[in-house]
């Protein structure tokens, strides 16, 4: 099935609106800054882009798709002295500015960017320079808690790191860790090989919340519901408080070195890539996926970065060729796949 096919066959019936753009380069991350609901963070290798969506991609309400990158508008952007592999957004009091928080792939400094809601550009505030050097990837933060970000570091332990005033707050953990998130002021879940761990800041306790014989792959918590995925291509919803897991088993591909998922705020769906397609599963739906997005099957090879819109259905994903993908399904197609489920 060719790409124009797909576009005009299923995806008319399956989705609300289609955005298919092109990128200045592969993206390694996106992610919504939250100051406006089609603002779109996307970073790749040397720069940091800040995009307006079309809001129609965002609120459609009609079957549509778009493939003009002129849709796509730059409000602002950055040329990175030092490259990044990953990146944390933060939004600021006031919903004026949204901070960038990228940790250099050498691991020795987290480098702050931050926008400018005057004049709508994206400057390097300062460098956080730290010892000892920041594992990969493990760098979070919550749009609950604007004035910090963490990060685990080499020497098994996570650093609450305040932006408003000086000083870093350290505690131990356990083994390395392989995934790390903030859930709000005081609390942290943080993955410790095989098993998940609950840390509370302030009191330095902490508890397990899920353990298993394989390690975990990506996670991804909002509130109390916490999402696992495992090298075993096993996909688990947690509830943080009561342990609650009904298990999700993936078919298709093997999980990948570095998985990619991401959840809304209501975290009762969570989106799964796979190495040419997007999946979203259901905690209410045990099984299968409920959808699944084909758009970079045709186009992409491999699938580098997925968003999942704070307050709409709406879904971001990038490739390996450059093209940026944002998609609304309609509800009839998630019922549709939950009967063949």
């Amino acid at each position: 099935l060719a790409m124009d096919d797909w576009l005009f066959t299923t995806a008319v019936s399956d989705y609300t609106v289609l955005g298919i753009y092109d990128l200045p380069a592969s993206a390694r991350a996106v992610q919504w800054t939250g100051r406006t609901g089609t603002e779109l963070a996307v970073l790749a290798d040397d720069q940091i882009q800040v995009l307006s969506l079309p809001e129609k991609v965002v609120l459609g309400s009609k079957c549509e798709v778009l493939e003009d990158d002129r849709d796509l508008d730059i409000v602002c952007g950055g040329l990175l002295a030092h490259p990044a592999h990953t990146m944390c957004t933060i939004l600021t009091s006031g919903h004026e500015h949204a901070l960038f928080v990228l940790p250099r792939v050498d691991g020795y400094a987290i480098d702050l960017w931050r926008t400018n809601a005057h004049d709508d550009t994206l400057q390097l505030e300062r460098t956080w320079e730290h010892s000892p050097t920041i594992t990969r990837v493990h760098v979070t933060s919550n749009a609950a808690v604007s004035d910090a970000f963490i990060a685990a570091t080499t020497l098994s332990s996570i650093q609450r790191v305040p932006l408003s005033r000086p000083g870093v707050v350290s505690f131990p953990t356990g083994p390395p860790l392989t995934a790390l998130q903030l859930l709000d002021a005081s609390t942290v879940v943080a993955v410790e090989g095989s098993r998940t761990m609950l840390h509370d800041i302030r009191a330095g306790l902490a508890a397990p919340v899920a353990a298993g014989e394989t390690a975990i792959a990506a996670m991804a918590a909002c509130g109390d519901v916490l999402w696992l995925l495992d090298r075993s291509r096993r996909l688990r919803a947690w509830d943080i408080r009561a342990a609650h897991a009904p298990l999700h088993d993936i078919a298709g591909p093997e999980v990948r070195e570095e998985a990619h998922i991401a959840i809304p705020r209501a975290a009762d769906q969570v989106a799964v890539a796979t190495e040419t397609s997007v999946r979203i599963y259901d905690a209410t739906h045990p099984g299968g996926p409920v959808f699944e997005h084909l758009g970079h099957s045709y186009e992409g090879e491999g699938i580098t970065a997925v968003g999942w819109h704070p307050t709409e259905p709406c879904v971001v994903s990038a490739d390996a060729t450059s093209g940026l993908q944002a998609w609304m399904w309609e509800p009839s197609a998630i019922r549709a796949a939950s009967r063949q489920a």
